[in-house]
């Protein structure tokens, strides 16, 4: 058996184990541990998250794909190029994080509207952009 094909199996096995715990997770343990309501309000802020984070990139995905190995260099540790995509990361985050604070009362006010649990759990969603965006 080849290289590939052992690392294939190897990282199948894995996906499906990660799956199976993540099933026996929700289905079985969430339930008995916390209420609908509190399951919904982890997922509306994991979500959410995961869905403003790629546009904290700001691009930066296709950068590294395209120009990273014109700077791979051994001597030189890549040039700096991971300084640079952490900066990039930085200034989407503080952009997020400005237009954040500047449409606080509409966004809080249209999810309120929606539903009177959200409120409460908004402001930490802007900490779990941050680190899904630098994970």
């Amino acid at each position: 058996m080849g290289v590939i094909q052992r690392q294939g199996i190897k990282q199948s096995l894995a996906t499906y184990v990660g799956v199976l715990i993540g099933m026996v997770n929700l289905l079985y343990i969430y339930p008995k541990f916390i209420t609908p309501e509190e399951l919904g309000l982890v997922q509306f802020v994991k979500e959410t998250a995961m869905l403003i984070a790629p546009l904290v990139f700001l691009g930066s995905n296709t950068i590294i794909i395209r120009y990273f190995p014109h700077f791979k260099d051994a001597t030189r540790k890549h040039n700096g190029f991971l300084f640079f995509l952490c900066t990039i990361l930085g200034i989407g985050f503080l952009l997020f994080l400005i237009l954040s604070l500047i449409f606080q009362k509409q966004i809080t006010e249209y999810y309120v509207s929606e539903n009177e649990l959200f409120g409460p759990v908004l402001p930490y969603i802007i900490p779990l952009v941050f680190l899904v965006a630098y994970a």
